[in-house]
């Protein structure tokens, strides 16, 4: 059974196709997820149904309790998620902020700790509407404040680089040539994990914009199931976005589905598994056939259910497919 086209079209309205989870816009990639799955009385209704894009869904059905590894997603904390934007797409901050008067921000004429006060780690506006304003100023302003972001990433002080971090984001997307390979790179290094976060998220936007810019050794290391869970959730991503592009990127899964440690193997797993839901085209036959023959129950199952589905699709190009 699965949810009726009434409860869909109800569930996708309420939340505006944002994901529940990590709030961003899916459109078309959104899937709808059983809080409390049907082996387990769960029922096809409003109640127990989270929209969620692919990505979190992923992470949503992942987590394996014979061996728990981090915290998993409790069906009443999926609950609280979906209530709480349903809550907020009720009354949507986009459309409060179209009859709003505009954000006065600090020009960076005065380069200060007065833009550092307007910018927050909690809310992404901040950074998101300094960077619009940012992006009507000439290329010598322009370059002046990039300089100045830059150097900030250097502070001590650990807040202070999460939020420039987030700027850097903003700006990368603004304004993609101004933002240094080099400034990722070392973001990518940083202590704190939401500043190497963001490096993964930069590496995502240029896995659209420039894909021949990404490093794969660095990305591969944010990607890593030994970094923490708000890093290798957007740097996988950032590799399956590449993997059109630069297919080379599927050596490093097939690397890590050899790997002795089952966490590595799973994690591989699992992403080759995302790829196959939904470019299966892009997965190797040979590759395939390998993890259909292995002895690890979770890669066997995985490769033999997309063996099945890359024989049937053979060479078409993308489009839904229905998940396994």
């Amino acid at each position: 059974m699965s949810f009726s086209a009434e409860t869909a079209e109800q569930v996708l309205a309420a939340c505006h196709r944002h994901c529940c989870l990590c709030h961003r816009f899916a459109g078309t990639k959104m899937e709808i997820h059983h809080i409390t799955p049907l082996e387990q009385g769960g029922s096809d209704t409003e109640e127990n149904a989270i929209p969620l894009c692919f990505d979190c869904h992923a992470e949503v059905a992942a987590y394996n309790p014979k061996h728990p590894k981090g915290r998993r997603f409790a069906a009443a904390e999926l609950r609280k998620h979906r209530d709480q934007w349903f809550a907020i797409c009720r009354n949507p901050p986009w459309s409060a902020a179209a009859n709003s008067a505009p954000m006065r921000l600090p020009l960076p004429a005065v380069l200060n700790d007065r833009i550092l006060g307007v910018l927050r780690v909690d809310d992404r506006r901040p950074a998101q509407a300094l960077a619009e304003a940012f992006a009507r100023l000439d290329r010598a302003q322009r370059k002046a404040l990039a300089k100045w972001v830059f150097d900030g990433l250097l502070a001590e002080d650990e807040e202070t680089r999460w939020k420039l971090a987030l700027l850097v984001e903003e700006l990368l997307l603004w304004d993609p040539d101004i933002v240094s390979p080099q400034v990722i790179e070392k973001m990518s290094a940083d202590s704190c994990f939401a500043v190497r976060s963001s490096a993964a998220m930069c590496y995502y936007y240029l896995a659209r914009l420039a894909p021949a810019s990404v490093p794969l050794d660095i990305l591969a290391d944010l990607a890593s199931c030994r970094e923490d869970w708000y890093v290798y959730t957007p740097a996988v991503s950032a590799l399956l976005r590449l993997a059109r592009a630069r297919p080379v990127v599927m050596s490093i899964f097939e690397r890590d589905l050899w790997d002795r440690d089952k966490d590595v193997r799973e994690h591989a797993t699992g992403a080759i598994r995302r790829l196959a839901q939904t470019e299966p085209e892009l997965v190797p036959m040979e590759l395939l056939t390998r993890m259909a023959s292995s002895d690890d129950p979770f890669v066997k199952d995985t490769g033999q259910k997309a063996l099945a589905l890359r024989k049937a699709v053979g060479e078409k190009p993308y489009r839904d497919y229905s998940p396994f």
